[in-house]
């Protein structure tokens, strides 16, 4: 399959995080969310400014999309049928990117603060707000069944770290960028796909081991790159240039 440089253009995203449903991208527009064809890249405003909700991160799960906002500290959940009635889903600081596993959301505040939140109960006990800490300007997210990988763009801003998912316990330098920081994370065959947020043309790909191996996997992109997500032999690369 080749590539397709400029597959789908007219976005603006503050990070460029997305998500995927049914053939459907879903990318939060700053005030707006864009739902992009995956056919042809065509995209619609799927819900509009008027619900007043600025967007950072989004995941759909269950047939609702949950969006970040991290201006007002809020997961806002909304129904894919009626896309402009919100809810606040929970309350949290500075959110910004969002994963999921195992009935819980995973996700970054600008802080470094990683809250780990049961889905079905979102106030109860099993949700732990500062489940794991890092350093100021975590962001981008991946996730497997055995870890969870934060992208830096902060002090830490090359590095990628890893956290164990039964414990909580961080390796804050697991792997290192060759330069720039890491704008958006995605796993696919077992590597993960890192981004280069710092106007270079580059994708890097890592090993998912204790000892990674990264290599830059593609370097003719156009920059800016962050958000990346993988569907259906494609990944989807964000850039803001």
């Amino acid at each position: 399959m080749s590539d397709v440089p400029n597959w789908s253009t007219g976005y603006s995203g503050t990070f460029g995080y997305f998500a995927f449903y049914n053939n459907k991208l879903y990318f939060p527009n700053n005030t707006n969310i864009l739902e992009t064809n995956l056919d042809d890249g065509t995209h619609t405003v799927w819900a509009s400014s008027d619900t007043g909700v600025y967007g950072f991160g989004c995941i759909v799960y269950d047939g609702d999309l949950y969006l970040t906002d991290g201006g007002a500290g809020k997961i806002y959940k909304m129904s894919l049928l009626t896309p402009n009635i919100i809810e606040t889903f929970i309350t949290l600081y500075a959110t910004q990117a969002i994963v999921e596993y195992g009935g819980y959301f995973y996700i970054s505040n600008y802080n470094g603060i990683i809250s780990k939140i049961l889905i079905s109960d979102p106030t109860g006990a099993s949700s732990i707000i500062n489940w794991a800490t890092t350093t100021s300007g975590s962001s981008p997210l991946a996730i497997t069944s055995e870890y969870l990988y934060v992208g830096f763009d902060g002090t830490n801003n090359q590095y990628i770290c890893r956290i164990k998912l039964s414990d909580g316990s961080v390796n804050m330098t697991w792997v290192r960028l060759p330069s720039g920081f890491p704008g958006g994370l995605a796993i696919q065959d077992n590597y993960l796909y890192a981004t280069n947020a710092y106007s270079t043309t580059s994708i890097y790909r890592v090993t998912l081991t204790d000892t990674p191996i990264i290599t830059e996997w593609k370097t003719d992109m156009i920059p800016t790159t962050r958000g990346i997500g993988y569907n259906n032999n494609y990944l989807y690369v964000y850039s803001d240039a």
